[in-house]
């Protein structure tokens, strides 16, 4: 295992996306409950946040650039990992399909690139590390998870279907979609006057899944 990079800031000013983001990170796990004939329970502890993908990214760097995969976590009851990507009810510019397509793209360059990036600073201190070349191609599951007003916007204001599958360069997954009711103004309340915080979310939060 090289290096590893400081982990960012617990304290942030954010009050939408990374706030979001965070606090899903900080609360280390997600008990998703099983949905009759759709899928079962699943316990997702959050291994990284933030992780860079770059394979070209100096050995000793601690920039993250620009292509950061949100969350990374694995399953302990299927033993899957999950690419996670995270939108809040700010993300008026994209879409459920974007997500997905660009949950799948973080996995195809994760994909293509473990042995590389196992040889590149990719994990941050305090985080519970893994090597790139354990996320498995057919196994690993592409996960959104966005806060309820996110959906509310994109699947009933503006029509847009939950998406099922992504594609990308003829790699076709499937993409579970997950909706947390927290408000889009939780974290600006939970904040209040403070120059920075920590974000967090109830542990007893429920995770619903969306299905098509």
């Amino acid at each position: 295992m090289t290096r590893l990079l400081k982990c960012p800031p617990r304290e942030i000013k954010d009050v939408k996306e990374k706030a979001f983001q965070r606090a899903i990170y900080h609360n280390k796990e997600a008990i998703i409950p099983p949905i009759a004939g759709k899928s079962t329970r699943a316990v997702v502890n959050w291994y990284s946040f933030e992780s860079p993908i770059d394979k070209y990214r100096e050995k000793n760097s601690t920039s993250r650039g620009s292509s950061n995969v949100d969350l990374i976590g694995k399953d302990i009851i299927s033993n899957h990992f999950v690419v996670c990507e995270v939108k809040f009810s700010c993300n008026i510019n994209d879409s459920p399909e974007d997500a997905a397509k660009e949950a799948l793209h973080y996995f195809n360059v994760i994909v293509s690139d473990a042995d590389q990036l196992d040889n590149v600073a990719t994990h941050h201190k305090e985080e519970t590390l893994f090597s790139w070349t354990e996320i498995d191609p057919n196994e690993t599951e592409l996960w959104i998870v966005a806060n309820a007003d996110y959906w509310s916007y994109w699947i009933d204001g503006k029509k847009k279907a939950i998406p099922e599958f992504a594609v990308e360069d003829g790699v076709r997954k499937r993409v579970r979609c997950f909706s947390l009711d927290i408000p889009g103004n939780f974290f600006k309340e939970q904040k209040g006057d403070l120059e920075f915080y920590i974000p967090e979310i109830p542990k007893a939060t429920v995770w619903t899944e969306l299905i098509v």
